[in-house]
């Protein structure tokens, strides 16, 4: 059996996957092309359509949660977009369809077995191998993992619709609910001790599974995730709270005003940037690097607009 995977997983390389059509992309809900959001997102999106592999998964991942503003959450597109670059030959999306298909499996138990003959054969495309499946359905895996490889014409969408998968997460209706303050600080000071620690700890669980990935233990990837949920309510905080400093001068300098005009660009652009950074908090498995990174880079990009001096609300009641 073990030797019947390894010939599989030489063989099929990405120029042997099935390959699906590319998905169309809606337009970007807003229309205002100075947003730097906006900018961003449709430079990912251009990326994208060019075959980008990568660009497609970062796409994938922003439909698979919605943007506000920019991208209505799109279950079916992102789904579409994660196949389409994993039969490409990308190894996250892969990855990714390994994880989806377990879940699946789990609340499905009626399909649990097609499900999981699914993640079986992601799991021997990619060559990351999984347990906990039984011989009968890794067999299966293995047989559909020789089919996906030599035939081009295969339909996708047809096989997702055969395991009995909807086509978009149907989302429990929105009840209100009180909205909780966010934590104030007395001072720029103290909102700095508060944020170095929250970073400090956020870095020490996210070297540990950046080492181990997926030997990371329970109780590693649990510290892992409250630490990256302190993280997301530091976001908002920021976000809330921070907004550029202007300095009192009556200097008619143009030098020095053309200086504070890059300051305040720079500011505003971190700013943005740092507001729809989607930080994970629910590690699944098969962990990979590419889960965790936005954590790490909201750190760096906080650490850096805070270089710019800006300024803290204080006394303001925010609530999220």
């Amino acid at each position: 059996m073990n030797l019947i995977i390894t010939i599989l997983t030489l063989i099929i390389s990405p120029h042997l996957l099935a390959q699906a059509s590319m998905p169309a992309l809606p337009e970007t809900e807003s229309a205002n092309i100075q947003d730097d959001r906006v900018i961003a997102f449709n430079e990912l999106k251009a990326k994208a359509l060019t075959g980008d592999l990568g660009s497609l998964y970062s796409l994938a991942r922003k439909y698979d949660i919605g943007i506000r503003g920019i991208c209505a959450q799109d279950k079916k597109l992102a789904f579409d977009l994660y196949l389409y670059s994993a039969s490409s030959g990308y190894k996250e999306s892969q990855y990714h369809l390994i994880s989806y298909y377990q879940a699946a499996a789990v609340k499905d138990e009626k399909h649990s077995a097609d499900l999981l003959a699914e993640a079986c054969m992601w799991s021997i495309i990619s060559g990351r191998s999984i347990s906990g499946i039984s011989d009968a359905t890794r067999a299966e895996g293995i047989k559909r993992a020789g089919e996906f490889a030599v035939n081009k014409n295969n339909n996708i969408s047809e096989g997702v619709a055969k395991l009995n998968i909807p086509e978009k997460e149907n989302l429990p209706e929105t009840t209100s609910k009180k909205k909780t303050p966010l934590k104030r600080f007395a001072s720029f000071e103290d909102y700095e001790t508060y944020r170095k620690t929250i970073t400090k700890d956020y870095l020490a669980a996210y070297n540990v599974i950046k080492t181990k990935l997926t030997n990371a233990t329970p109780d590693e990837v649990k510290n892992y995730n409250n630490n990256a949920v302190k993280l997301v309510e530091l976001q908002k905080i920021s976000t809330a709270n921070l907004r550029y400093y202007q300095p009192k001068t009556t200097t008619t300098d143009v030098n020095l005003k053309g200086a504070e005009t890059f300051n305040k660009e720079k500011f505003d652009k971190l700013y943005r940037q740092i507001s729809i950074i989607e930080i994970t908090t629910d590690l699944q498995t098969p962990i990979t690097l590419e889960q965790i990174k936005s954590g790490a880079e909201f750190v760096d990009k906080l650490k850096d607009l805070i270089a710019t001096n800006p300024k803290l609300y204080i006394g303001r009641s925010v609530t999220y």
